[in-house]
């Protein structure tokens, strides 16, 4: 895969924004982080390209954020394979590049509110059977956590498209 302009000057950029990005990737990720680690530019896009962000949530849940380490319980509960590759998103993923996790056993349930400005971590299965959503937040001095799971994520091919 080629990259383009804009995925250049994304990176291009994205190299300032490094150095904070790693650091809050190795906040919630359970193995030592590098930027040799992450995925390409081009790589993020084309995984991400290939997701149908029109499907609704089949699951939402909201908890406190207190509660985080539940957040696993709750993933078992709807069978999330946990030995299963994810590819970890969290704010910069554009410009820095996504993580790929070997599993969900490496990520650090327990992380901190502040490890994310936009407060979202998103995981998708490699092979887009399901992605996860956790989306933190504050209101009225209490803070929450929802969980979304979507399921069959990948795009549908054009069927009969000239």
């Amino acid at each position: 895969m080629i990259e383009n302009s804009e995925q250049k000057r994304r990176r291009i950029m994205g190299k300032q924004l490094l150095p904070t990005y790693i650091n809050s990737l190795n906040e919630i990720s359970t193995n030592i982080i590098s930027s040799d680690t992450l995925l390409s530019i081009v790589e993020t896009d084309f995984f991400y390209s290939q997701i149908d962000y029109e499907k609704k949530a089949e699951v939402k849940k909201t908890i406190l954020f207190s509660e985080r380490k539940d957040v696993e319980k709750i993933l078992k509960e709807h069978f999330i394979d946990f030995n299963e590759k994810y590819i970890l998103w969290i704010k910069h993923a554009n410009d820095c590049g996504a993580l790929k996790l070997e599993s969900l056993n490496y990520f650090n349930f327990e992380f901190s509110y502040n490890v994310c400005k936009n407060g979202v971590i998103t995981f998708t299965q490699i092979d887009y059977k399901y992605q996860i959503l956790l989306d933190f937040y504050e209101e009225h001095s209490t803070k929450y956590l929802d969980i979304d799971i979507f399921y069959r994520i990948k795009k549908s091919p054009m069927i009969g498209v000239m």
